[in-house]
């Protein structure tokens, strides 16, 4: 006959259930918006191999600004944005009631952000994305069993809804855009914008603390750049496969989706002095190899 188990265990299982019940309580308690007045939400929105967990961890550095990168949810009403911020205030207790902004980065079509629920006065996007060539390339070496059609079909149906997401903010005010060449080239320009944009009391620095969640599968990037703390740049040309990666018609269609999504977020989002996707020229701020995605 199987003996009980020791009664610190069943003690201790029951003390967990405790703590994550109190948890649950905490998170709703600083969420709901008849007991505080909510936080806005600021959403990350991207593609994979943009630059996006990089960017979410520079944000959620911020004393005004509570996350922790993706938490897999969809935005599609006002409901929405009451689990986001149970979501953060459950998996963060830290985070404080006073903090301006709740974030969430969503970087592929599983997780729905419908054009009503970026029109909130709200809500405020930053829109992410990174030339093709680079971004397709650095997509094959994380998943290699993703065949060229997938990683083709990721780009193009990301650069389709980056172009929606700017259409829906035009003329608001509400929506910042950048390329990921802007973030590692010009980092000190693109946080004060965002600083500006967001309009946070103390500066964004190039500085943050891993998290629980930094360089884990399943929340973005995993490669060692991210444990820097802190923009890794790189010397000029270095980004430059030395072979193209995908055939010359994928890298054609990817090229012009690029295009065609640049000038959308250009005409209709807020972004750094001289323009999202400003070319710099050659000097120890442009992105490599190994530079943070």
């Amino acid at each position: 006959m199987t003996a009980a188990p020791p009664i610190r265990a069943t003690l201790g299982d029951r003390l967990n259930a405790l703590g994550r019940v109190g948890r649950a309580l905490h998170g709703a308690y600083y969420a709901l918006p008849v007991v505080h007045r909510p936080p806005r939400v600021l959403l990350v929105l991207g593609h994979m191999r943009s630059g996006s967990t990089l960017l979410a961890h520079l944000l959620a550095a911020h004393d005004e600004i509570a996350g922790y990168g993706e938490a897999h949810l969809v935005h599609r009403s006002a409901l929405d944005r009451l689990r986001l911020r149970m979501h953060v205030f459950v998996r963060q207790p830290q985070a404080r009631v006073t903090q301006r902004y709740v974030m969430d980065k969503v970087v592929n079509e599983a997780f729905e952000v419908r054009p009503a629920v970026l029109r909130s006065p709200r809500v405020r996007a930053v829109l992410l994305l990174r030339e093709p060539a680079a971004a397709m390339a650095s997509l094959h070496r994380t998943l290699p069993e993703w065949t060229e059609g997938a990683v083709l079909a990721h780009y193009l149906t990301r650069m389709d809804a980056l172009t929606a997401y700017a259409a829906a903010t035009a003329g608001t005010g509400r929506s910042f855009a950048l390329t990921h060449g802007d973030l590692v080239g010009r980092t000190d320009a693109v946080l004060a914008a965002l600083t500006d944009f967001l309009g946070l009391g103390t500066p964004l620095r190039d500085a943050y603390v891993p998290t629980a969640t930094t360089g884990r599968w399943g929340w973005g990037d995993t490669t060692d750049a991210i444990w820097a703390g802190r923009v890794v740049r790189q010397p000029a040309g270095a980004s430059r496969p030395g072979q193209p990666w995908a055939s010359a018609e994928s890298t054609r269609r990817a090229e012009a989706a690029y295009a065609a999504c640049l000038a959308a977020l250009r005409r209709d989002a807020r972004s750094t002095p001289g323009g999202v996707g400003r070319r710099e020229p050659a000097g120890p701020n442009v992105e490599g190899p190994a530079a943070s995605l």
